[in-house]
């Protein structure tokens, strides 16, 4: 019984310490991608079958799923108001190389940006079309209430009508804005300057700087 009791207050005790243990993610995003008012993305690879989905074709290459993802993952982390730099690693590059990993990385994320444009276009007809299925449907069970219809047959009617309310501001409010976050992210991605090992990150390609 005091074993158990001892155990048990050893284990109160690491739950108390896995409780308050905090993780200073601004600081670490810091650390690991800002530069002045710019995050770098540093991308390393052996060669360039690394930068090409290998089920690609040779004449019309697309980036490597892995890729993308990594670099996908990175910019999740980085606030919105950064320009981002993909920094490419690689021993050497050719001039045609380089021009192929910029092509691969703006292709994919602009067709990626593009797909966002269209999600919150799909996003903003569905909520229309279920505001309005939600406002006929109430309507109708005030019709059918006043005609004198069962009141089972009323409420399953209301109950359709708060249905499609509840999907109306769900579809308007928590799936759009991460579809709005998803396009944000597709946009940084999108308009990203490729820069490889041999470059200088100071140069001046921004708007604005």
């Amino acid at each position: 019984m005091k074993l158990k009791q001892v155990l048990d207050k050893k284990w109160i005790r690491r739950v108390k310490t896995f409780n308050e243990i905090e993780f200073d993610d601004q600081t670490y995003i810091h650390r690991q991608y800002i530069d002045g008012n710019r995050a770098i993305i540093s991308l390393r690879i052996e060669n360039m079958d690394d930068m090409i989905h290998p089920l690609s074709s040779k004449k019309r290459p697309i980036l490597n799923n892995d890729v993308a993802e990594y670099i996908e993952k990175c910019v999740d982390d980085i606030p919105f108001y950064y320009p981002i730099i993909i920094k490419v690693e690689k021993e050497d590059f050719t001039d045609d190389e380089e021009i192929l990993v910029k092509r691969l990385i703006h292709n994919y994320f602009g067709l990626e940006l593009s797909d966002r444009v269209a999600d919150l276009e799909f996003n903003r007809w569905k909520s229309i079309i279920l505001f309005i299925i939600g406002v006929v449907i109430i309507f109708l069970s005030f019709v059918l209430m006043n005609l004198g219809l069962s009141s089972f047959i009323v409420e399953m009617v209301s109950i359709f009508g708060t249905f499609a309310f509840w999907e109306f501001a769900d579809s308007l409010v928590l799936e759009r804005n991460e579809l709005k976050i998803k396009k944000l992210n597709a946009g940084q991605l999108a308009t990203a300057r490729i820069i490889f090992s041999k470059e200088d990150i100071k140069k001046k390609t921004f708007v604005g700087e």
